[in-house]
């Protein structure tokens, strides 16, 4: 399946073809990349994008475990609600602090 359709499908449509996820649980401007919606994007390199290195953390309630990875490859830029948080496939601290992402609005 071609990754333009996973990702799209991830967002707007189930597998069904009919609205989904947003739609879904009635979040009001998302899912769509327009003027006034809220943008969560993610530049990537199809060819290199990857977890990175990879390690397992019990910060979770009961020690329970979780595995994370905190440096991505092929991962150019990502942006919450139009704020960047990586650009140039660089972390920008400073965005973390903001906290860009937000309660969305529901229908």
């Amino acid at each position: 399946m071609r990754a333009e359709i996973v990702i799209r499908g991830g967002t707007v449509f189930d597998g069904s073809g009919a609205p989904g996820r947003a739609a879904d649980v009635g979040f009001v401007r998302r899912g769509y990349l327009r003027e006034g919606n809220w943008a969560d994007v993610c530049v990537f390199d199809p060819e290199t994008v990857g977890p990175g290195p990879t390690r397992r953390v019990r910060d979770f309630p009961a020690e329970a475990e979780r595995l994370t990875a905190e440096e991505p490859t092929g991962v150019r830029h990502v942006l919450v609600n139009g704020t960047p948080i990586r650009s140039d496939d660089r972390p920008q601290r400073v965005a973390f602090e903001r906290r860009p992402g937000m309660w969305p609005e529901i229908a």
